[in-house]
């Protein structure tokens, strides 16, 4: 596309000239953002105050980016790519021409809109912008994006610079804005502390409802609801969700799922008495026992029987 639109401004220049000065620029790029990391660590970058004064929303995620690799081939419809030792000109010639190959002579096939299969790795990104009064970002402001394949400290480093060189110690607020991954909730407290953004301006913290509302999807449809129930209990909790009532979902999901458990733990019980012959015998002694005393509070607190502390690599998992 780049090499198109060049030539489309009497600029002829081929793939990999262009793929080389794009390369040389991205690492260009990286060295100014290093540079400027490690002013900052040294109390030597000065900040723009771009965002003084200004609501300020920090969006963090993680997404997905394709790895540049051999091409295998595969059955695909209209065409076949052949194999290739790299993505290059000659692979981009290859695709192209493979794409217009046809049995009636030349004429191009229907193709699938996957034309081939790689492997993926997940940057972390990051979106900062000024927002108003509805959270949606200023039209006469623009976005700072950044991102990295290097880990989730890299990139939540670059996040408190980033707040720093822009001028979030005088924001009137940060709004941080998330999934609900971990690794993004457990930084927070440290991209402020080390932007140096001050008391005085107010941070929120925000569940981006886009994936919180995929979760509780999730979360009901291991429940063994039928369709009609499981799509009226979406709608519900998608509206108390995006009415704020976050709570009223957490609690309404933790009976319910309770509830399913507890059933479950039921149908063990049984199929235990069941296996080992034992049902006649326990039922008896049940039936004695709903005599005394009929309620069915069952659950319990278990004693600790581990003799070290379990920690996240020593747990089963």
């Amino acid at each position: 596309m780049t090499q198109s639109e060049l030539a489309r401004e009497g600029i002829k220049i081929d793939f990999m000239t262009v793929r080389r000065i794009a390369y040389q620029n991205g690492e260009k790029l990286l060295t100014l953002r290093k540079r400027e990391l490690l002013a900052w660590r040294a109390g030597k970058l000065v900040a723009t105050n771009e965002m003084a004064g200004k609501h300020i929303s920090v969006q963090i995620d993680g997404g997905r980016m394709k790895i540049r690799q051999a091409l295998v081939e595969g059955p695909y419809e209209g065409f076949k790519i052949r194999k290739t030792q790299s993505i290059g000109h000659d692979a981009g010639k290859a695709i192209q021409a493979n794409a217009q190959l046809s049995e009636d002579g030349g004429r191009a096939e229907k193709r699938r809109k996957k034309t081939f299969q790689s492997d993926w790795r997940e940057p972390k990104l990051v979106t900062i912008f000024v927002h108003d009064a509805n959270g949606r970002m200023e039209k006469s402001s623009q976005a700072w994006i950044d991102g990295t394949l290097t880990g989730p400290d890299a990139l939540c480093e670059l996040v408190a610079m980033h707040l720093y060189r822009l001028g979030a110690q005088s924001a009137k607020s940060v709004t941080f804005v998330s999934d609900g991954a971990p690794w993004i909730w457990d930084r927070i407290d440290q991209i402020i502390s080390h932007a140096g953004i001050p008391k005085s301006v107010d941070i929120f913290k925000v569940l981006d409802v886009c994936h919180a509302v995929h979760h509780v999807s999730l979360a009901i449809s291991t429940l063994g609801y039928d369709e009609e129930t499981r799509k009226g209990l979406y709608r519900g909790y998608r509206k108390q969700l995006r009415d704020g009532e976050w709570s009223q979902v957490v609690a309404g999901l933790r009976q319910r799922m309770e509830t399913a458990t507890n059933k479950v733990e039921s149908m063990l019980q049984l199929r235990c008495q069941i296996i080992s012959g034992r049902w006649d015998e326990r039922l008896k002694s049940m039936r004695q026992s709903m005599l005394r005393n009929a309620s069915t509070d069952w659950t319990w607190t278990p004693v600790c029987m581990r003799n070290e502390i379990e920690t996240e690599s020593t747990m089963p998992a």
